[in-house]
């Protein structure tokens, strides 16, 4: 890995919205952003301070004196053991890599994915300058929710490998985090069953929850205000949502054959073991 005391990464944030007030990091000005790295320690340590939270406090001191929540050493085994069951059985993560392999960046899983403690309660985030993938090993510890957190973060380098992608550029963040809310995170089936949306306000709400995904994501990855995010993120909407490489689609959660044609689809593409 080269060195980690520069910028650049994106966080992936698993705590719900309306519950911003424990999440929000402190804020910084903005010509000492860290660009997302308050979220993870182990990218900079050096100008990053101790994470005193209380549910932090509360936390090491069960795993100190009575093992609770299990070890820093099993969580990172038990993490990339997760990470490997994706890359071997999870459709959405082989598209990302055969597509990423055949755009000429091959991904090195030892080198290019690292299994780290992050503060709070992302999940992940994927590192612009030292192109790699981070999965939080002490929030994200079952397999389905590992495979969600690499696709995603898979998503980002396939975004920085096809493009010229600058990691201080807003815009180019909102882009590439509209197109993995569109592609990933935003089912119309559990909108419907849930009321949030119906079949005559389908893509309103759609739209909506990829708005407001990826303006989190900006506000919680940069210094930004809600308003500045969600200007940024209207400002390239309409072009990125429109971008559903490499899929070519928008898989269906409640349709797990989706991923799979995906997969087979992508050999016309050159997306190949």
């Amino acid at each position: 890995m080269s060195e980690k005391t520069s910028n650049g990464s994106t966080a992936e944030q698993s705590a719900p919205k309306d519950d911003k007030t424990e999440y929000v990091k402190p804020y910084m000005a903005k010509e000492n952003d860290d660009l997302g790295y308050y979220f993870f320690p182990c990218r900079k340590t050096d100008e990053i301070t101790e994470d005193k939270s209380t549910t932090t406090t509360i936390r090491n001191f069960m795993i100190k004196n009575f093992r609770m929540f299990g070890s820093a050493e099993s969580d990172n085994r038990n993490c990339k053991i997760n990470v490997m069951e994706c890359v071997n059985r999870d459709p959405k993560v082989q598209i990302m890599l055969r597509a990423l392999r055949a755009h000429g960046c091959p991904v090195d899983i030892s080198r290019h994915i690292s299994c780290e403690p992050c503060r709070m309660k992302i999940s992940g985030g994927y590192d612009f300058y030292n192109s790699q993938v981070v999965v939080c090993e002490n929030v994200v510890k079952r397999v389905p929710p590992t495979c969600n957190v690499l696709s995603h973060e898979l998503l980002h380098a396939w975004d920085h490998c096809r493009a010229k992608y600058d990691p201080k550029n807003v815009e180019h963040l909102a882009c590439t985090e509209i197109r993995a809310a569109n592609i990933f995170h935003c089912h119309l089936g559990p909108s419907i069953m849930s009321g949030a949306a119906s079949f005559t306000n389908l893509r309103d709400r759609h739209q909506d929850c990829v708005r407001n995904k990826a303006t989190f994501t900006v506000q919680m990855a940069r210094n930004v205000t809600e308003d500045e995010a969600a200007a940024i993120v209207e400002k390239v909407f309409a072009r990125c949502y429109t971008d559903l490489e490499p899929f070519g689609r928008r898989p269906r959660k409640q349709n797990k054959g989706d991923c799979d044609r995906a997969l087979q689809e992508g050999i016309l593409y050159g997306y190949v073991e």
